[in-house]
């Protein structure tokens, strides 16, 4: 309003007379060419939250390109949408904030691990959800459930059957990657490329290093729980 552009209007098929001469495009509202959902989650604490990032790394999504920053972040993308998970604190830190922050000491102390989807304005468009009357909370919150799905999913990687499921000539180096073999032993680059892409849709990812310890070592389970605000936090006076 102060720059003296309109406010955003969501209109929908019935458009008031009048009403387009106040959007850019006749007949339509804002459009929407990028959407991003995000949810934090509370692992517990930082080294958990750390530990849930090595996890995820290690993961593989078809048809979406990987990318990792140590145990702090990973994400995967393509030219649809991007997933991402990275530890809030430490991602507010690298944005100036101070580390004896109340609010950054707090998400430290929780291990909170924020995932986000980033919906570009390709998929929007599959979806329908370029126009802004399109969008409800409803169908955000699906869509990013659908989203994270693979961070869903159970890991079968020690499962005595998941060899079965992998076709036979790349199950020497499931099984190898599995064992936590270094796989540039193996083969080839081209023949590890090779499989690799067949064992991606199996949910493994034979590039990626193996996360084996050689010793025997206490079972581990990190519950992620939905971050729930502090009653100390003052949403009125952030937004302020």
């Amino acid at each position: 309003m102060e720059l003296g552009l309109p406010p955003f209007t969501a209109y929908g098929p019935d458009l008031p007379a009048g009403a387009a001469r106040e959007v850019a495009q006749p007949g339509r509202g804002a459009v929407v060419s990028r959407l991003d959902i995000t949810r934090n989650y509370s692992t517990g604490s930082e080294s958990a939250a750390r530990a849930f990032i090595r996890w995820l790394g290690a993961r593989s999504i078809s048809r979406m390109k990987r990318g990792q920053a140590g145990d702090e972040s990973v994400w995967w993308a393509n030219t649809r949408h991007m997933l991402k998970a990275y530890i809030k604190h430490l991602e507010m830190i690298k944005h100036g904030a101070d580390l004896n922050d109340e609010m950054v000491s707090w998400l430290k102390n929780q291990g909170v691990v924020r995932v986000e989807i980033e919906l570009k304005k390709r998929l929007l468009s599959e979806l329908g959800l370029s126009d802004l009357a399109n969008i409800t909370d409803a169908k955000l919150e699906e869509l990013y459930e659908q989203q994270i799905e693979p961070f869903k999913r159970a890991d079968r990687s020690c499962d005595e059957d998941i060899l079965d499921a992998i076709p036979s000539k790349s199950r020497v180096y499931a099984a190898a990657w599995l064992a936590g073999q270094d796989m540039r032993e193996m083969a080839s680059r081209a023949t590890l490329f090779r499989h690799a892409k067949v064992l991606r849709e199996c949910g493994i990812d034979i590039l990626a290093p193996r996360n084996v310890e050689r010793f025997p070592v206490k079972v581990r389970f990190i519950e992620l729980e939905p971050l729930r605000v502090p009653d100390w936090y003052d949403l009125e006076a952030r937004a302020a």
